[in-house]
């Protein structure tokens, strides 16, 4: 991709924090009963209606993977699934069900075949998914009670290990996440509360979250939370 010829235009769009990059010029947002996707080369818009059982009832919490053309969004309604689909071929890979029944607040892709998401009250379930086969691993209850809205970012190199920022709260919790053969272990870090400034850091730097993850992760404090489920 030529950045020679790139200069600054303008379209309407959604919250920062919500707009993702679906490949290296497309840049993807919800926007309630479809998924907008923006071709930056090309200046067009394409959508994805979310309207049926089939294409999603409704779209929120769009997240995308680093390394593939691969996107997931949660359904808007009471017993919502996790559709994962294929850019831009928009073929459906797989459906997450059984997870919150109340919705969810964030979705990220760890750098593999997991899937993290994080449910809404009343115990704010962390569920790690297998997102080829819609499989869900284990769900464990997560001690950040921010209704309004979290972040999920997850370190793309080294251990993986899951940040939970909550929006109105500033709270920050890791998670440590391994996953091996039918054996799948969680363990929480207690983390500790961001200032307004750092939230703002992380909403226009998304990766500073990530290198601070990285950097400080066996620092946070002692675990506080061990979880180990055998896959059945």
């Amino acid at each position: 991709m030529n950045h020679d010829n790139w200069r600054p235009v303008w379209t309407r769009c959604n919250k920062l924090e919500d707009i993702v990059w679906i490949t290296k010029d497309v840049l993807a947002w919800c926007s309630g009963v479809f998924i907008v996707f923006f071709s930056i080369d090309h200046r067009e818009y394409r959508f994805h209606w979310c309207w049926n059982h089939d294409t999603g009832e409704g779209a929120r919490c769009l997240s995308t993977h680093k390394s593939l053309s691969v996107f997931a969004f949660a359904e808007k309604v009471v017993q919502p699934r996790i559709l994962v689909f294929c850019y831009p071929t928009m073929t459906k890979i797989s459906e997450c069900a059984g997870g919150c029944a109340s919705g969810y607040l964030a979705t990220a892709f760890t750098p593999g075949d997991h899937l993290i998401s994080i449910g809404s009250y009343p115990m704010f379930v962390m569920t790690v998914w297998n997102w080829r086969t819609g499989e869900k691993i284990i769900g464990v209850n997560t001690f950040i009670r921010d209704e309004v809205g979290q972040i999920l970012r997850i370190t793309q190199i080294g251990p993986t290990v899951v940040g939970q920022l909550g929006k109105t709260c500033g709270r920050l919790y890791t998670w440590e996440l391994d996953v091996v053969g039918k054996v799948a272990v969680v363990k929480g870090k207690a983390g500790f509360c961001f200032s307004l400034l750092h939230y703002r850091s992380i909403l226009n730097h998304p990766f500073d979250m990530e290198i601070l993850l990285m950097e400080q992760s066996v620092t946070f404090g002692k675990a506080t939370e061990f979880f180990r489920s055998e896959i059945e």
